[in-house]
């Protein structure tokens, strides 16, 4: 069964195979907390696209993380849909 409460995250994470560990990344902006998001990886980072707070709550949004710059770069900004 899922939850019935929404479980919505802004954390972001690095994974380091040399220690086989996770380390949590202190950023100074990022996305905003969601659910129902698509992210992918591409050669200048990872790619978040999409997602909301509810499923009556959709944004448009894309944001890029650069693991060479530790940032977040908002690269389209979206609006949301109900």
């Amino acid at each position: 069964d899922w939850p019935r409460e929404l479980i919505t995250d802004d954390e972001t994470w690095s994974y380091s195979y040399e220690t086989n560990s996770w380390l949590q990344l202190t950023l100074q902006s990022s996305p905003s907390k969601r659910a129902w998001h698509q992210m992918i990886g591409t050669k200048k980072g990872v790619l978040v696209f999409g997602g909301g707070t509810s499923r009556r709550s959709y944004t448009n949004e894309s944001w890029l993380y650069s693991s060479l710059s530790n940032a977040w770069e908002l690269v389209r900004s979206g609006f949301a849909l109900h």
